[in-house]
């Protein structure tokens, strides 16, 4: 399984996304996923900026393309970080 994770503040990271699912599951077909979408402490300490609404959009369509969880998350305040493993641990099991 894997984490996809793409940066908030920058859109450029969400369009590389797909194409790394795609690789993934091109390897394997049953591969557990999760999107996850980083750096919303940054969004929560500037405001719902436009760019950032879309890229949380965009992220929760691959995401339901996928199949996958969707998840914000914050690696400097740790905001759904563990859960974001968890949930990627119980998609691996199941």
């Amino acid at each position: 399984g894997a984490l996809l994770v793409y940066d908030l503040t920058r859109t450029e990271t969400l369009a590389s996304l797909g194409d790394y699912a795609d690789q993934l599951l091109q390897i394997n077909s049953n591969a557990a996923v999760v999107i996850v979408a980083n750096k919303s402490d940054l969004v929560a300490a500037g405001g719902n900026d436009n760019g950032i609404a879309v890229a949380t959009l965009d992220g929760r369509a691959l995401a339901g393309s996928l199949d996958a969880p969707f998840l914000t998350t914050s690696a400097l305040t740790g905001a759904n970080v563990e859960d974001a493993f968890r949930q990627l641990g119980q998609r691996v099991v199941s």
